[in-house]
């Protein structure tokens, strides 16, 4: 019940930390309810991109993926391009949607490319 509390921190790194432990442990853990408002309105990317990835794991991947691939195309900060594409490589076939994402992906930026070219070999 502590880390499920934390899902409410005002500190992000409590809440991505939080997140990370209750989906380590039990990923039924966190319900679909509260994963949607993480992923949907968290200020924080690396909260949302987790949030995402675990959605995306129990079969709700479509806004997830949209997500994901937002971040991996858009997004200005390196860390979090490469986040997003750390996920969408765990996440395996059902990243699929997002191969011509990570194929661009894998001529951008050392770590993001090098990750883009990891998932694309799966």
């Amino acid at each position: 019940a502590v880390w499920r509390s934390e899902l409410r921190s005002e500190h992000a790194p409590v809440r991505y930390w939080a997140l990370r432990t209750l989906a380590r442990g039990d990923a039924a853990a966190v319900p679909p309810k509260e994963l949607h408002r993480l992923r949907d309105t968290d200020p924080s990317p690396l909260v949302q991109i987790t949030a995402a990835k675990l959605l995306a794991e129990r079969g709700d991947a479509d806004a997830s993926l949209k997500l994901l691939i937002g971040f991996l195309n858009e997004h200005p900060q390196d860390s979090v391009q490469l986040a997003a594409a750390v996920a969408l490589r765990d996440l395996g076939d059902v990243a699929r949607p997002a191969l011509s994402d990570l194929e661009a992906a894998a001529k951008r930026g050392e770590y993001v490319a090098r990750v883009s070219q990891a998932a694309l070999a799966r």
